[in-house]
């Protein structure tokens, strides 16, 4: 696998989610997010990174998962429904196909700041970032 320069991925990433909506009990966008060159996915670095406190609750999750409910295509989805969901496959492609470990980092509870990240060839951690509501 050839690993996207952080150039290339954020601005790829960008046109990827341009306009694009991630449902959960309220709709957020989603937006582009530049993380830095972090030894590794964990709590403190994270957090301090994206400037929360040391003591948010913080979970790693797979990506599929986290875009599971957005990949699915139903009989009764409409054209524009299903181009919207073509759209989360090609997201989901590019950050588990050019990007090194992407996984997902929630981070929160009840209103959870989401962070589908991966690192890139020159070694930042970018990605989409969104907020989803779980009561």
């Amino acid at each position: 696998m050839t690993l996207a320069s952080s150039v290339t991925a954020l601005a790829r990433l960008a046109a990827l989610v341009s306009g694009l909506i991630f449902v959960s009990e309220a709709d957020h966008e989603l937006t582009v997010l530049r993380l830095g060159a972090l030894p590794k996915l964990e709590p403190e670095p994270v957090l301090r990174a994206l400037g929360k406190p040391a003591d948010s609750r913080f979970e790693i999750v797979s990506v599929s998962d986290f875009f599971a409910p957005a990949l699915r295509e139903h009989a009764f989805h409409s054209a524009e429904e299903r181009a919207v969901v073509a759209r989360y496959r090609a997201l989901v492609e590019y950050l588990t196909m050019q990007l090194a470990g992407a996984c997902v980092l929630r981070v929160g509870a009840i209103k959870i700041d989401v962070y589908a990240v991966g690192r890139t060839s020159d070694h930042d951690w970018v990605g989409v970032a969104t907020q989803v509501v779980e009561t």
